[in-house]
């Protein structure tokens, strides 16, 4: 009775994963925004979606402390209609999600009736930013595509 021996070689290759580094700071432009309306009073004349339209003023959104689990969000708006100075807000946000390159943060104004969700893909600098608001006179969402460096 004969006896084989096998030999068994293992190659070790080092595997090398490329880690995404998440930027501290992301300064986003709005590039197009687009809303929807429901107008819930009857004292502007009718109850019913305006219908998706393309909205101006165009923001800025800058996220900083992008690697925490509390970024702040800083909205800009220019100066439009009724707020010549324009608007300036600052928003503590919380990430719901972090994948790859993808993040996920939402924050909501003090009042408690509008609420953001931005998703951001840090690989290729964009940003999809929706707002959904329940107001007085209307309810609706605005949704804000953003470039970013």
């Amino acid at each position: 009775m004969s006896t084989i021996t096998i030999l068994i070689i293992t190659f070790c290759l080092p595997i090398v994963v490329k880690a995404q580094s998440v930027p501290s700071i992301l300064e986003c432009e709005c590039v197009q925004k687009v809303r929807n309306d429901f107008l819930t009073d009857s004292t502007f004349g009718k109850k019913k979606w305006s219908g998706f339209e393309k909205a101006t003023p165009l923001s800025k959104k800058i996220f900083s402390g992008l690697s925490s689990r509390t970024p702040t969000i800083k909205s800009i708006t220019p100066p439009y209609q009724y707020f010549p100075e324009g608007e300036v807000n600052e928003f503590a946000g919380s990430l719901i999600y972090r994948s790859g390159s993808m993040l996920i943060i939402k924050w909501e104004n003090p009042a408690g009736n509008k609420i953001w969700i931005a998703t951001i893909n840090l690989e290729n600098k964009k940003a999809i930013v929706a707002q959904s608001y329940n107001g007085l006179t209307s309810f609706g969402i605005n949704v804000e595509i953003l470039d970013c460096k």
